[in-house]
């Protein structure tokens, strides 16, 4: 993912609010990710396969950030938090598959992480990122292993024609999921009808694990969820309220420039509630 150029416009009607199918709430519905396949390419450098020699030989996935959702202004006592709920989107050819594996030592919750990439051949080619896996703590919820700088939520202010310029502050937020939540409407080709990766494992003495999207499919976070927020105390003015996707460039995609999405807002905020977008 490269921050900049924002590229806004791919599939503007999809990100302007994608009508979602939403599955059951209970189960994969679909078959499970294998961990190991026969045909599988010992892991590649840190270099993008997709986008290099031999890419047309590749299934590789495309994530893309939904346009922020559900934006408001939570007033406290002392600091004002802007909220708001992002999505997550696979529109690639393959699956963005996560094969993690327990780091030493074990009390420190972490896994090296192999990005699975699907050939057309059959099998997948591996390839090792500089991510982690973290088993995060949620408050009521216990703990999930998942993928640390997934994405970003941060506040920019705007150039004379009103694009996001520079970032002036950022989210707690960074770890999630990535999992088959919701089907798109109208997905692309490939995509499978049922859940393929399920929901995070929550298992303390898991030595490997799984995370992933598929084709078609959205890992979705409200903007009620914990650390679904940035703090804007003492902020005047128009800024963007950006997310994006994969922002540290650890997994390989077909396209590395779409990753972006944003909405601008009026700050400060004078009371709890909706502001406005532009």
């Amino acid at each position: 993912m490269r921050r900049i150029p924002l590229v806004i416009s791919l599939l503007a009607a999809l990100l302007a609010g994608p009508a979602l199918a939403m599955a059951a709430a209970g189960g994969s519905g679909g078959t499970s990710p294998t961990e190991t396949t026969t045909t599988d390419t010992p892991p590649a450098d840190d270099d993008n396969p997709c986008t290099g020699e031999g890419s047309e030989d590749l299934r590789c996935p495309n994530l893309i950030m939904g346009k922020p959702e559900d934006v408001y202004a939570q007033r406290g006592a002392n600091r004002t938090l802007l909220r708001g709920g992002n999505r997550i989107i696979n529109v690639g050819d393959g699956p963005m598959e996560l094969r993690g594996r327990r780091k030493s030592p074990l009390r420190a919750f972490r896994m090296a992480v192999t990005q699975a990439i699907k050939k057309r051949s059959g099998g997948y080619l591996l390839r090792k990122t500089e991510g982690e896996l973290f088993f995060k703590p949620i408050p009521g919820q216990y703990r999930y292993w998942k993928f640390v700088d997934a994405g970003a939520l941060e506040i920019w202010t705007l150039d004379s024609s009103g694009k996001p310029l520079k970032r002036v502050r950022k989210s707690p937020k960074k770890v999630y999921c990535l999992r088959d939540l919701l089907r798109m409407s109208g997905p692309p080709s490939g995509s499978p009808r049922g859940r393929v990766y399920p929901g995070c494992s929550q298992d303390p003495n898991a030595r490997r694990v799984t995370l992933g999207t598929s084709v078609g499919w959205i890992d979705r976070y409200p903007s009620s969820y914990y650390q679904q927020y940035v703090d804007v105390t003492g902020l005047k003015g128009e800024f963007a309220f950006v997310m994006i996707a994969d922002p540290n460039d650890h997994l390989a995609e077909s396209d590395e420039d779409d990753n972006t999405s944003y909405t601008r807002v009026r700050l400060p905020a004078t009371r709890d509630g909706y502001l406005p977008g532009y």
